[in-house]
């Protein structure tokens, strides 16, 4: 059994409810919701390492910071600062033959979607071997 107006010793004439003409929500003031196809364009930014192997390769970096920025915009992200951190040695190898990689990091921003579709897309290249994507 559910409370009432008339409950509280109010006549049903002043309860909140019978203030309102119709029913429903009052449309005048009702602010329709985005579509649903539309996805909310909100643009984040992220702090990308990634680490690739260079054994074998002399100047690889070079070659390699266009590749993976190509990778960032296939990603749909856009690429704001890029920095080679150089060779450094694991703390954990994973195996005995690389026990080093170089080191990039790139400054990034896009939908929140984004950093999946570059992780997917980066394990495709066997050169790289980790990668580590931050919200800043």
């Amino acid at each position: 059994m559910g409370i009432h107006a008339g409950s509280f010793g109010l006549p049903l004439s002043q309860s909140p409810r019978s203030s309102r003409s119709g029913s429903g929500c009052n449309h005048e003031r009702h602010q329709p919701n985005p579509p649903i196809h539309q996805p909310l364009m909100n643009k984040r930014n992220y702090l990308a390492t990634i680490v690739y192997d260079a054994r074998g390769a002399d100047g690889a970096s070079d070659e390699m910071i266009p590749k993976l920025s190509e990778y960032i915009r296939d990603s749909e992200g856009e690429v704001t600062k890029v920095e080679n951190q150089g060779t450094h040695e694991f703390a954990y190898p994973q195996s005995k033959q690389m026990k080093s990689g170089v080191f990039i990091q790139f400054e990034i921003s896009g939908d929140s979607e984004m950093p999946v579709r570059l992780k997917d897309k980066l394990s495709l290249e066997k050169k790289v071997d980790r990668v580590l994507i931050e919200r800043k």
